[in-house]
């Protein structure tokens, strides 16, 4: 039988042992991470959460092998802005009034009884809450002469997350369309499971925009495998950008880039193509809830390794979060004095496809 202090001792042996020789045991606890983040509480967030992820390893070994991204203009690399458009509308209470003294005040306070007494409750009333960043974000892209994509909800009243009809919306879609802005789908829950719901939301949104809608980004980045994939192909998609992670920033299959979707129930690549979601609003500051200069060193990290690869860095910042606004501005400024070429999902897509990358790709993979 060891004492307690045998055994102590030959645990410290054990520990020293494994810090000269465990090289992922060093890595740990020397934190050799390119960046070290902490959360809004300072807390120091643990590496192995996020150390692979937040490299675009695929990307890198394609630029090794000499496919790169043909950029326009001898760009570094692209960058896309663009918006989930999930609320628009509110509802805002219809106060009471005060009484403030005075003979109109009271008569006022008077028949607002008598009302009260004889007349159903007032509804609360129906207003544009979530308008004025659109008009923000709209502003600034005409300003600067810079397109963004705009994804919207197609859906009907009564269905999961609905808040406007598109109908009542077509001047804030007529807006983005004068800034050459791209309008696509943003398909609602049903839509990645059920083709029939996919066409219908498409449908929708085509007849109040008047265009041919040809991009997609699921709500919540939802995707059912083997179902999506097919679904997409036949409703004449020509990409989609739903493979991102809400959890946190970073690259979830390792691409920076555009790239080929395998269809495993076609047994061939979709005819669209996938450009993947990089850095989201939400993931900074909600889901790895970190302070503002982790996230924004993490957003240094992000643009530096995406240029590495000539890849496309893809943000989105919904049109309702309003928490970190002066985070995104400042994004933008800072992005305005890298060499990158902006531009919409959809024009990025219609490079990829011109210029023979996207060919150049399949037959890199094989098949």
């Amino acid at each position: 039988m060891f004492s307690a202090k045998c055994f102590t001792s030959l645990m410290l042996i054990v520990f020293y042992i494994c810090s000269m020789h465990n090289d992922n045991f060093l890595f740990s606890f020397q934190n050799s991470t390119p960046i070290s983040l902490y959360d809004s509480h300072q807390r120091l967030i643990h590496p192995r959460l996020y150390e692979d992820f937040i490299n675009p390893n695929e990307s890198l070994h394609l630029k090794k092998n000499g496919i790169v991204f043909p950029h326009k203009n001898n760009a570094d690399f692209g960058v896309i802005i663009s918006h989930d458009v999930d609320h628009i509308y509110g509802h805002d209470k219809i106060l009471n009034p005060q009484y403030r003294g005075g003979l109109r005040n009271i008569s006022q306070l008077l028949l607002h009884d008598l009302r009260s007494k004889f007349s159903p409750s007032p509804k609360s009333q129906r207003i544009r809450k979530n308008e004025i960043s659109i008009s923000r974000f709209i502003e600034w892209e005409l300003k600067n002469n810079i397109p963004a994509s705009y994804y919207f909800l197609s859906l009907h009243e009564g269905e999961q997350d609905f808040n406007y009809r598109l109908e009542e919306i077509t001047d804030i879609i007529a807006g983005i369309q004068q800034a050459q802005g791209e309008i696509a789908l943003h398909g609602g829950h049903q839509s990645t499971v059920d083709f029939d719901t996919l066409v219908k939301e498409k449908k929708r949104l085509e007849s109040a925009s008047k265009l041919t809608i040809t991009g997609f980004r699921s709500h919540y980045l939802k995707w059912a495998a083997n179902k999506t994939e097919g679904f997409l192909s036949k409703a004449n998609f020509q990409y989609d950008t739903s493979w991102g992670s809400a959890q946190q920033p970073g690259f979830v299959k390792g691409f920076c880039t555009p790239h080929p979707v395998w269809d495993p129930i076609e047994k061939s690549f979709a005819p669209w193509i996938e450009v993947p979601l990089i850095a989201m609003d939400c993931s900074f500051f909600d889901y790895m809830k970190l302070n503002e200069n982790s996230a924004w060193e993490l957003f240094i990290h992000l643009v530096e390794v995406v240029k590495k690869c000539n890849g496309i860095l893809t943000i989105l910042w919904h049109n309702s979060y309003y928490k970190q606004l002066p985070f995104y501005w400042k994004m933008l400024e800072y992005l305005q004095h890298q060499n990158c070429h902006f531009d919409t999902t959809q024009e990025f897509v219609n490079q990829a496809n011109r210029s023979g990358y996207i060919d150049e790709l399949k037959k890199f993979y094989g098949q």
